[in-house]
């Protein structure tokens, strides 16, 4: 696992085919508002997958900087056959990106493998 510190704590952890970044923290800079959208993008590319989950903590407010900045790394990774999905974000937030219609673009899951394998699939007995 790897640390990338920026003006957030994110640890990056490579999967098959899969990149997952676990997110602490996250606060959209006004002055600097691209700045997650490009620390991000540069751990893709680095790791050279376009398929990323990002695990937001509970408590993590999405205002509509931080939604803007995360729908622009969807579409960057669309380009690249890849997409973009959430995880772990509370109850309470998830209807801020059904109204402001961006839930299709960026799809919540609840934990990292129902991200990677979709909600509908069935899980196998333990």
């Amino acid at each position: 696992m790897v640390e990338v510190k920026a003006e957030w704590d994110l640890a990056v952890e490579r999967g098959p085919n899969w990149l997952f970044v676990r997110a602490e923290n996250l606060a959209a800079d006004t002055e600097d508002e691209r700045s997650l959208l490009e620390c991000l993008w540069a751990a893709m590319q680095r790791h050279m997958t376009y398929r990323l989950v990002l695990e937001l903590p509970e408590e993590q407010a999405l205002d509509p900087l931080l939604i803007r900045q995360l729908l622009e790394l969807a579409q960057m990774a669309r380009a690249q056959d890849g997409c973009v999905r959430l995880c772990g974000m509370s109850f309470d937030e998830r209807p801020r990106l059904r109204l402001s219609a961006f839930d299709c673009a960026l799809p919540v899951y609840r934990d990292r493998q129902d991200a990677v394998f979709g909600s509908g699939r069935p899980r196998q007995p333990k």
